[in-house]
């Protein structure tokens, strides 16, 4: 692999008061590292909460931002139930920088929406109310809003992955209420500097973040966010950073993943 700049963000908050927190105070705590690893300059953010804090206790919401610039990603069929923290290490490819669990499947474990890999239709488009697509042409990876479905032309696309909902929209936070559940979270988006942005909400009790929230976090000054399409959350949240080897996995058991989506180096 080729050499990376790796700037690691390790934001950590403990305290022992067992009060409601916002989502603002999430992010006041932080402590920097410079780290050379291997291969593309990428922000590594994390934050823990530990000891009190009742409403957040045991969070763990990791970010990464990578420069936009020379990188492509591939979707791959996993198809299986695996334990990511010792599994997911088998699915490493050249030139990998992020693995990450990638979109939903139904009842059946077959692919829920549109999914296209090396521009073989694997599964049908689903006309949800809500969502959108990662998509990926002349190795520009772009995300696209449900209703562009007509607009796009699948035949100029290498890879296509519907998944939803879309969170935050033009730095917006489109989750307009904060009525859904606390669940573990994964997704991806850029933030408004154009770098590609990969964001992981886990609780070991798997009540992490709600979609409001996340959305709340996303659109902070220190993420900067200005589009974010969720993926498949719950247990399979799963990401791995091969140059570090380093796991933030949404479980420690085994988990059914329909497939994965590398972020890679071209």
């Amino acid at each position: 692999m080729k050499l990376i700049n790796v700037l690691f963000v390790i934001m950590i908050f403990k305290s022992n008061c067992k009060s409601q927190s916002s989502i603002s105070d999430l992010l006041k705590y932080n402590s920097l590292s410079n780290r050379i690893v291997e291969g593309k300059r990428i922000e590594i953010n994390q934050i823990r909460i530990n000891n009190g804090y009742s409403n957040w206790d045991g969070l763990q919401f990791v970010w990464i931002k990578i420069p936009i610039n020379d990188i492509s990603f591939t979707i791959q069929d996993v198809a299986k139930s695996i334990e990511p923290r010792k599994e997911l290490s088998n699915y490493e490819q050249l030139q990998d920088i992020v693995i990450i669990n990638g979109g939903f499947y139904d009842e059946n474990k077959m692919y829920d929406g549109l999914v296209q890999i090396s521009k073989i239709k694997k599964s049908d488009f689903k006309d949800w109310e809500q969502g959108g697509f990662l998509l990926q042409s002349n190795k520009k990876i772009m995300i696209l809003p449900i209703s562009y479905y007509k607009n796009i032309n699948r035949a100029n696309c290498d890879y296509i992955l519907q998944s939803k909902p879309i969170v935050v929209d033009n730095g917006k936070n489109v989750i307009f209420s904060n009525s859904d559940t606390r669940a573990n979270r994964i997704g991806i988006g850029f933030d408004m500097l154009g770098n590609l942005l990969i964001a992981i909400a886990y609780n070991d009790n798997g009540y992490a973040i709600s979609l409001y929230e996340l959305g709340e976090l996303l659109r902070t000054k220190q993420i900067n966010t200005d589009t974010f399409l969720a993926l498949d959350g719950g247990p399979n949240v799963s990401l791995y950073i091969p140059g570090l080897n380093n796991f933030f996995v949404g479980t420690r058991n085994k988990t059914y993943i329909a497939n994965i989506l590398h972020i890679k180096n071209n």
